[in-house]
């Protein structure tokens, strides 16, 4: 089989986009590593990079693997398993991309001269993203269930799975912009649960893709391959765009990372600048304050 004769009959063929969609995963990763050298290369005063630097070292990670499908399914002959591919590898892109935007907002909130506008307009463009990634994911998925894959090839229950999860995942969405104003402000644990779904996600979206090439032929698979291939392509990137969602700054985030976060996270750091600014001659103690007067020359 040719790849004209595997790619004529569908809409739009995954093997020509795969070289350009592995370019730009590439690309993106190579930003996101040049900022993380750049903000480990300088020394900040306060130690308030850290959530920055967690969002992208996961993107990164996720952004290399989706690279890399992509460049793999430029280089296939058969336009049913690029496809099968193609989901696991836009899981991997997208939860990339949400670890970028959720980086730079916490980059945004570190800088306290900047105001509250740019933080919620940073914000507002991360919500954005998810909500794309959602729906590029959900569609991705039903494109393959109704225009590559015959009755006989999938259950009926997934085409009832995939409208409950599209329901499930709209819910959560609204759930989390409606209670952004009643949580307390976002801290350690909600950045790394979202860098730990982006590492779950692409080690998931692996094996999977390991499973797809062991069992697939000439286009053809077991119908638990392309069942598995539309779990994946939906369920791990939708629950890691929730989590992302969460992560992202709240109300009160810019006083919790510039004040108390760095006094207990990094109490080293904290008594280190606290002794630098005092200077070597001051008293530690606060009532020891007794000022000394030179003695005269005589």
């Amino acid at each position: 089989m040719t790849l004209a004769d595997s790619c004529e009959q569908y809409q739009w063929n995954p093997i020509d986009s795969g070289a350009s969609h592995s370019q730009l995963a590439g690309t993106l990763a190579a930003l996101v590593l040049t900022v993380t050298v750049v903000l480990l290369s300088t020394s900040p005063r306060r130690p308030n990079r850290t959530f920055a630097l967690i969002q992208f070292l996961a993107s990164l990670f996720s952004l290399t693997y989706a690279a890399y499908l992509f460049s793999l399914i430029a280089g296939l002959q058969d336009c049913r398993q690029a496809w099968r591919l193609l989901m696991v590898a836009a899981d991997g892109l997208g939860v990339g991309v949400l670890g970028i935007f959720g980086g730079l907002s916490w980059l945004v909130i570190a800088r306290g001269d900047v105001e509250d506008a740019v933080n919620r307009f940073t914000t507002t463009i991360g919500f954005i993203v998810a909500g794309f990634v959602i729906i590029d994911l959900s569609a991705t998925a039903h494109d393959f269930r109704v225009r590559i894959l015959t009755p006989e090839e999938i259950p009926d229950w997934v085409g009832v799975a995939l409208i409950v999860h599209i329901a499930l995942a709209a819910a959560a969405f609204v759930a989390v912009a409606v209670s952004r104003r009643s949580i307390r402000p976002n801290g350690m644990r909600s950045v790394r649960a979202a860098a730990v779904s982006t590492l779950v996600c692409t080690i998931v979206g692996g094996l999977s893709m390991d499973a797809i090439m062991k069992n697939t032929g000439d286009g053809d698979a077991p119908s638990w391959i392309n069942v598995v291939a539309l779990l994946v392509a939906v369920v791990p990137g939708t629950v890691a765009a929730i989590i992302h969602l969460y992560a992202l700054p709240t109300r009160g985030a810019r006083e919790y990372i510039l004040g108390r976060h760095s006094v207990r996270q990094f109490p080293l750091q904290a008594k280190n600048a606290d002794s630098i600014e005092k200077g070597p001659g001051e008293p530690k103690a606060a009532g020891a304050t007794k000022s000394r007067v030179p003695r005269r020359n005589r």
